[in-house]
């Protein structure tokens, strides 16, 4: 309910007023509301009377339970906290009250690293976690650690405009950082949980398309890529370092045959996570091991071997998939590129 429009049950206003300015504060504000032209007036004269950040003050002592009666006793009041609004999946959350309506709520962040957006905001607002006595402004990263979800209290108001208090917040959850999922047997991706077997497509088979459509290859047969994929239920992925074999040949403009026999071991390794129909593979870790044989027409053989580690930055893998019984179809979407996709038997 607007403060233009209180009760005789809503006197702790006047009673916080009359602590924090003085008691010809009350009677300041009282004359100070035009008498007939309405409640829009008395909302724009009274949002004269205080500065914003006053009504602020206001809100956080209200909703702290920290006002007194004249001389000094406590209000006896218990404050609705307001509606609570979840964070455990990357969304928007909206919180709107009418103009000098005391805007109250909850905003619970599930485990994980998120990144905070204000995307509309008008108003004045603070927040306050349980166990401080400190109202702030809310970060724009937080991070909640395993096992556990951050809920902070939110008080404020809209003065200014008409329209009053609205707060659309935008909460992004990094894959990449934060917690590792535990699948559940009634959740929609227990059935990614195991072992599967590349059957078909992959980063291979497009590689292989790509270059025989540049018409230099005699032959080609493009080694498979990161053919086993782990998955397991504790949120960790594994795409196993097998080797695959490939072979090509290459007749030159003087008639010459020149041959390779390839075999190319591609693993990593990270966390795995799903939102909606996405499955989002951070890839922490990955080896790459190569062995190239080239046959040169003269009978001559020139071989490269490379073995590679690497770490550091986290890469993130965005694929559209459907999972059912034992297949899995996989598909990503590279800039400037054909799409990928994958298909996969579940193993034994």
């Amino acid at each position: 309910m607007p403060l233009t429009a209180l009760g005789t049950d809503s006197v702790v206003f006047f009673f916080w007023l009359s602590e924090t300015f003085g008691a010809p504060a009350v009677a300041d504000l009282m004359t100070a509301m035009p008498a007939e032209e309405g409640q829009s007036a008395q909302q724009d004269a009274l949002a004269h009377v205080l500065a914003p950040t006053d009504w602020q003050h206001f809100a956080q002592a209200y909703l702290d339970q920290d006002l007194r009666l004249p001389g000094g006793g406590a209000v006896a009041s218990t404050p609705f906290p307001g509606d609570i609004h979840v964070w455990n999946r990357s969304r928007e959350h909206s919180i709107t009250f009418d103009r000098f309506v005391l805007a109250r709520a909850q905003l619970e962040f599930a485990c994980g690293h998120w990144t905070l957006r204000r995307a509309t905001e008008k108003g004045t607002w603070k927040v306050r976690e349980p166990s401080s006595r400190d109202w702030v402004e809310l970060p724009e990263e937080l991070t909640v650690e395993e096992g556990s979800a951050k809920r902070v209290r939110l008080a404020g108001y809209g003065i200014e405009e008409a329209e009053g208090f609205r707060l659309v917040l935008d909460g992004r959850k990094d894959p990449c950082r934060g917690c590792l999922l535990t699948a559940r047997d009634e959740t929609a991706d227990h059935c990614l949980i195991g072992g599967w077997e590349l059957v078909s497509g992959g980063y291979g088979k497009v590689i292989e398309r790509e270059l025989r459509d540049t018409g230099v290859f005699q032959d080609l047969q493009y080694p498979d890529l990161q053919r086993y994929l782990i998955l397991q239920a504790d949120g960790r992925y594994e795409q196993s370092p097998t080797p695959g074999e490939g072979t090509s040949s290459v007749l030159s403009e003087e008639g010459e045959l020149w041959q390779g026999l390839a075999s190319l071991a591609l693993g990593a390794a990270g966390r795995w996570s799903v939102e909606g129909e996405k499955l989002r593979l951070c890839e922490a870790e990955s080896t790459v091991d190569l062995n190239l044989e080239i046959f040169e027409p003269d009978g001559d053989v020139s071989r490269i071997r490379e073995n590679r580690d690497k770490g550091g930055d986290v890469l993130l893998r965005t694929r559209r998939y459907s999972c059912e019984g034992n297949s899995l179809s996989m598909e990503e979407t590279l800039p400037g590129a054909s799409s990928v996709t994958w298909e996969y038997r579940r193993l034994e």
